[in-house]
C-alpha cells in the first residue's frame, strides 16, 4: 500500500472483473497434470529477474516437462544458439489494513485487490547479442484510499534492453546493457526491484558487468522511471540520477562470499525531519555472507556521505541476519535473529544531517504490514521458520523498533511518518508476523500474511494506534 496520497473513496466495481478473469485463468492452468521438478540438472527455473533465466537447455525436447514450454525455447532457422523465449506471470494479491499508517491519516481501515500481468520476450541472436522486452499491465481493484501510480499503470513497458557480450558467453566476459532494467544488489537491502508493489521498480540507462572467474563487478549510470497511471506514458525520473559499482567476490566455496560497493544519488525535493532539499548521497559499503554446518549469516555496514540542503551528510547503518537450520531434524526448523541499526539525526539545528537513507529498498522492509523505513531506528528481530513439506514453508517473527534518536522523527516508506516535534520516547512498537508460502507447482506459488503491530509511545504520543495487516496473494509463472 503506497501512502503519500490523500484518502478518498474511489468506487469501480467494474474493474473486479480482471482479476476474477486471471483468477480463473490461473486456476485452469494449475488443475492440468504437471510434472514435479525434473531430476535433470540442465532444467532451467524460474526466476524474479526474469532476464536471469536461460532457457536454451529446451532445445532437448525431453526436458520440456511442463505447460507451456514449447514458449520457452523457439528456435529461429537454423542456428541453435539463435532462439526466442516467451514468458509472463499473473499475480493476485488481496491486501487488508486496520488503521493503516498507526491510524493519523484519517482511516480506519483499508482493503482491495491488486492484479499484476507481466509479459516478455527474449531473443537471443548467438552468444553475443539479446534483446529482452517486458510489459506491465496493474490494477489497484476497490480501495478506500486514493490509488497509486506504484499500484495501478494501465499498460506500460517494464524492460526493454540489449545486451553485447564481449568475450567468451561462459567464461570470462564483459556484458554492456542499455536501455530499461530492472536492478537488485547483494541482500537487497538498499536496491531491490521493490516486488511487494504491483509495479516493480525500474530504471533507466547503461550497465556494464565484468565477469572475471566467479567474480561480478557492475557499473551503471541511470535514472529511475517516473510511474505514471496511463498507457505507455511512463519516463525517466529527472529529479533522481542514479549510478555506482558494485563487486562481489567468493573466498571459500559457500562459505565465505564479500561485497564492496559505491552508491551514488542525487534527489531534489528530497525530505527528512528537518526539511527539504536537494540530496546528493554517497553510500560505501561492504558485505559478507555465505552459509556452512548449517549456520548462515549476512553481515552488511554503510557508510553515507554528501550534502543535503546545504548540510554535509554523515550517516550509516550496520545490519545483520544470522541463523542456524537442522537440516536433518523433522521439517527443518530454523532460528534466525536479525540486528540492525541506522543512524538518524542527533541536531537539526547543525550543519549536518545524520539520517541515513536506504536508496531504493522494499517498502515493506521490516514487514508487510509497511509501516516503517530502516531510517533512525535500531531493532532486534527474531524469527522462526519450519518446513512442514517440501512445499510449505511457514516463518514467525517478533520486531521491537526503537528510534535511534528522539531528535529525528519516525520514518515509513517514502515519508516522515512523525516528525520529532510531535512526539517523545524512543519504543516505536514491535510487530508480530505470521506467514505460509506453498509451491503448489513449478509455475504456481500462494502466500498468506498476518502481522500486528503494538504501538509504543513515540507511536501512541503522537495520537497513533496499533494495527493489524493481512495480506494474501497467488502468482503463476510460466
Amino acid at each position: 500500500m503506497t501512502s503519500d496520497f490523500s484518502y478518498q473513496r474511489k468506487s469501480r466495481p467494474g474493474r473486479w472483473s480482471p482479476a476474477i478473469a486471471v483468477l480463473v485463468w490461473v486456476g485452469g492452468a494449475a488443475s492440468g497434470e504437471v510434472d514435479g521438478p525434473s531430476s535433470t540438472p540442465a532444467r532451467p527455473g524460474y526466476k524474479s529477474f526474469r532476464f536471469d533465466e536461460d532457457f536454451s537447455a529446451l532445445a532437448d525436447p525431453t526436458l520440456r516437462t511442463q505447460p507451456l514450454d514449447d514458449l520457452k525455447y523457439i528456435p529461429l532457422g537454423d542456428e541453435p544458439r539463435t532462439w526466442l523465449t516467451l514468458g509472463g506471470e499473473a499475480r493476485t494479491r488481496y491486501e487488508y489494513f486496520n488503521e493503516p499508517g498507526f491510524g493519523l491519516r484519517g482511516l480506519s481501515k483499508d482493503d482491495f485487490v491488486l492484479q499484476r500481468l507481466l509479459f516478455h520476450a527474449d531473443l537471443h541472436v548467438g552468444d553475443h547479442f539479446r534483446v529482452f522486452a517486458q510489459s506491465v499491465s496493474a490494477w489497484q481493484i476497490d480501495p478506500e484510499s486514493a490509488t497509486s501510480p506504484l499500484q495501478d499503470d494501465a499498460l506500460d513497458v517494464q524492460q526493454a534492453f540489449a545486451d553485447v557480450v564481449i568475450g567468451d558467453p561462459r567464461g570470462d566476459r564483459l556484458l554492456l546493457r542499455g536501455g530499461r532494467m530492472e536492478m537488485g544488489f547483494g541482500s537487497f537491502r538498499l536496491v531491490t526491484p521493490r516486488d511487494p508493489t504491483n509495479v516493480r521498480l525500474n530504471f533507466d540507462g547503461v550497465r556494464a558487468t565484468l565477469h572475471l572467474g566467479q567474480a561480478t563487478i557492475d557499473a551503471f549510470l541511470t535514472r529511475p522511471v517516473e510511474q505514471k497511471r496511463g498507457i505507455f506514458n511512463d519516463g525517466e525520473n529527472d529529479a533522481q540520477t542514479f549510478w555506482g559499482v558494485y563487486s562481489s567476490v567468493p573466498i571459500d566455496g559457500p562459505a565465505l562470499n564479500l561485497d564492496a560497493y559505491y552508491l551514488g544519488l542525487r534527489r531534489e525535493n528530497a525530505r527528512f525531519d528537518a526539511g527539504s532539499g536537494t540530496d546528493e548521497r554517497h553510500s560505501l559499503g561492504a558485505r559478507a555472507w555465505g552459509r556452512a554446518g548449517g549456520f548462515d549469516y549476512d553481515l552488511e555496514g554503510v557508510f553515507q556521505f554528501g550534502d543535503f540542503a546545504g548540510r554535509s551528510i554523515r550517516a550509516w547503518t550496520v545490519a545483520s541476519n544470522v541463523g542456524h537450520t537442522w537440516e536433518q531434524a523433522a521439517w527443518k526448523p530454523r532460528l534466525g535473529i536479525k540486528a540492525n541499526i541506522a543512524s538518524g539525526d542527533t541536531d537539526r539545528a547543525d550543519s549536518r544531517e545524520g539520517t541515513f537513507y536506504a536508496l531504493f529498498p522494499r517498502q515493506s522492509y521490516f514487514s508487510e504490514i509497511n509501516l516503517l523505513a530502516p531510517s533512525n531506528f535500531f531493532d532486534l528481530h527474531p524469527s522462526f521458520q519450519v518446513r512442514p513439506s517440501e512445499s510449505l514453508l511457514i516463518t514467525a517473527s517478533w520486531d521491537p523498533f526503537w528510534r535511534y534518536t528522539e531528535n529525528d522523527g519516525v520514518y515509513g516508506p517514502g515519508r516522515v511518518a512523525i516528525p520529532a516535534s510531535a512526539t517523545s520516547g524512543r519504543f516505536v512498537g514491535s510487530t508480530i508476523d505470521l506467514q505460509a508460502d506453498w509451491t503448489l507447482t513449478p509455475q504456481l506459488t500462494m502466500s498468506a500474511f498476518y502481522a500486528h503491530f503494538f504501538a509504543g509511545e513515540a507511536v501512541s504520543k503522537a495520537g497513533g494506534k496499533s494495527a493489524d495487516f493481512f495480506g494474501t496473494w497467488v502468482t503463476y509463472k510460466f
